[in-house]
């Protein structure tokens, strides 16, 4: 788990997204967040959240996107239903020491 990780004073990494279909560009952005933690944490909008933030539905239902990353081995945790927005509680509660985007 991510507290535990930081309670060995490893770098806790975060990074999040719809990860709708994986290209080729998020595999390369997952592979150097990978590079860059000890513990690595990838969100995973739900097709709520996406519809909400992007204002149209995402191409690939939740359940395929979410599968796909846990068949990856880049990701140490997977949070599920990701909010949006990364707020200081959230990096507190996970122990994030840093947080990738791709954007």
């Amino acid at each position: 788990m991510p507290w535990e990780a930081s309670a060995r004073g490893a770098s806790v990494v975060y990074i999040d997204g719809s990860w709708c279909f994986l290209h080729d560009a998020q595999a390369h952005i997952l592979r150097e967040a990978h590079q860059q933690a000890d513990h690595l944490i990838v969100g995973v909008h739900s097709d709520e959240c996406h519809q909400v933030a992007v204002g149209s539905w995402p191409p690939e239902c939740y359940a395929a996107r979410l599968g796909r990353l846990r068949r990856k081995p880049w990701a140490a945790s997977i949070l599920e239903q990701a909010p949006w927005e990364v707020t200081p509680e959230l990096l507190d509660e996970l122990c994030i020491t840093r947080v990738v985007s791709g954007s």
